[in-house]
């Protein structure tokens, strides 16, 4: 399974997280939507791109240090996005 892959089933996994386990749930539900927003972006943000900031100092190989391999890490970016909103969206009535 590549990275892209990998990445954007766990953003989606971030959204079930933060939703239904007990631990994460709490302090979650305690912040205003654009904190939650925020959260969320931040944690997607570092997901994706600490695997390509790891490949360009060498420790690393999921991304390329380039251009192409940024690209990839930015398309990647905006999949997990969509990935995490669309797991929310199709569970958010389960939780209600």
């Amino acid at each position: 399974m590549e990275i892209e892959m990998i990445l954007i089933l766990a953003a989606g996994g971030l959204s079930l997280l933060f939703a239904y386990v007990p631990g994460f749930k709490g302090k979650y539900e305690k912040l205003n939507s654009e904190q939650k927003q925020l959260v969320m972006l931040f944690l997607i943000f570092v997901m994706v791109w600490v695997p390509f900031a790891t490949g360009c100092f060498g420790y690393g190989e999921a991304y390329a240090c380039s251009v192409d391999g940024g690209l990839r890490a930015a398309w990647t970016f905006v999949l997990a996005i969509a990935a995490n909103a669309g797991v929310y969206k199709a569970t958010n009535h389960i939780r209600a």
